[in-house]
């Protein structure tokens, strides 16, 4: 067991799993937040650092930049905003951006062959957990208390229900659908970047994103299935076979949605609306950004969207269009500038839209392994 942990100078197998565990488990509940995200991730670091007591002058800067930086710009934002919950919130961000910073260098030295076998085995390990939430509450009648990892671990439900209380959407580790698919589909992407010919565990995986019943989750599945397998005539047959069973299954979904959009009623839809209209109206949080603020007691109803219009817009409305920008420009340039292909770009890209901010507990994670694997692209090839 002690091997499975002690690598030397490279972390194993069972130090990723823990890695992308701690950054997944995203529900709320005291264990989570003081436990594995606070508490777990620090003595990781600390573990990191007693194995390989080792750090770049690069990872350094960037470390004291990403706290001067964010944190001025909350006391900035404040001062306008008149908000508590903009420096409160910012503090989240600088923990996990630091954690995987002091984490890089440690991080880059994983072996091809550590990163491919952890990653196919969490892929299939949270899959499993939403095979048995869907089967559970359909084919067994298991109640939500059984199913529900918040509930499990002592905080609150889910955002399980759907239609009022006639349908279940599995949430996996996660609080909701939509970081569940975000959590998955990261993973897959960071797979195809270092192993293409991952067949089960891929499939697999993008099943578990069609169960939970998201409409852009099944969007996404599909839209992967396409660029992945559209090399020849045979995958592009698979990819329109894919797509077809996808309108077949999700046809009644879609249009109640639509319908619920046009009536005026689809609320998560409709507040990311409200949500634009308040940022264009106040020229300070255009320039400045709105920073890390999130919904609290008599907030409006559109703050449930503050974070939830993709990495690209939040980019902007998060920092403003002045710093959003350069941070957009950037992430642009090094991506374009990777040893990539276009397929790998493209689901880089969309892997993005709900990754959305370092807000996301699984984003800061997604970030610096696509990093790791980018940049040690010579070494892996």
């Amino acid at each position: 067991m002690s091997r499975l942990l002690i690598s030397r100078n490279e972390p194993s197998f069972l130090f990723l799993l823990i890695f992308f565990l701690f950054f997944s488990l995203d529900v709320q509940s005291p264990f989570v937040f003081y436990g594995t995200q606070f508490l777990g991730l620090t003595l990781l670091t600390i573990y990191r650092f007693i194995i390989y007591p080792r750090i770049s002058w690069t990872c350094i800067k960037i470390f004291f930049f990403i706290v001067i930086f964010l944190e001025f710009l909350s006391f900035f934002q404040y001062a306008y905003l008149g908000l508590p919950s903009v420096i409160i919130g910012v503090q989240k961000v600088v923990f996990l951006l630091s954690i995987v910073v002091l984490n890089y260098d440690y991080l880059k030295n994983t072996s091809v062959k550590v990163i491919s076998k952890a990653l196919s085995f969490y892929i299939i390990l949270l899959s499993i957990i939403v095979f048995l939430q869907f089967f559970g509450f359909y084919f067994l009648g298991l109640g939500r208390d059984f199913l529900d990892f918040g509930l499990i671990l002592g905080g609150k439900e889910a955002r399980t229900w759907y239609l009022g209380d006639t349908a279940f959407r599995p949430t996996g580790i996660t609080s909701e659908p939509a970081m569940f698919i975000g959590v998955q589909f990261g993973l897959l992407v960071l797979q195809y970047l270092i192993d293409k010919k991952a067949l089960f565990s891929r499939l697999v995986g993008l099943l578990s994103i069609c169960l939970s019943l998201s409409f852009l989750g099944m969007i996404l599945a599909v839209l992967y299935l396409i660029i992945v397998y559209s090399n020849n005539v045979k995958n592009y047959v698979i990819g329109g076979v894919g797509l077809f069973c996808f309108y077949i299954y999700s046809f009644d979904l879609i249009n109640k949605r639509v319908e619920l959009f046009l009536s005026g009623e689809d609320g998560s839809n409709n507040v990311k609306i409200e949500l634009l209209d308040f940022i264009f109206s106040n020229h300070e949080i255009l320039l400045f950004g709105y920073g890390f603020i999130y919904p609290v007691e008599n907030s409006p109803e559109f703050f449930d969207a503050l974070g939830d219009l993709t990495f690209y817009i939040n980019t902007l409305t998060i920092f403003g269009v002045i710093f959003g920008f350069l941070i957009l420009l950037l992430f642009f340039v090094y991506i374009f500038k990777s040893m990539s292909t276009v397929k790998e770009k493209a689901l880089i890209f969309l892997a993005l839209i709900k990754l959305s901010n370092p807000a996301f507990l699984f984003f800061s994670c997604f970030i610096v392994m696509m990093v790791v694997l980018l940049n040690n692209r010579k070494i892996i090839k």
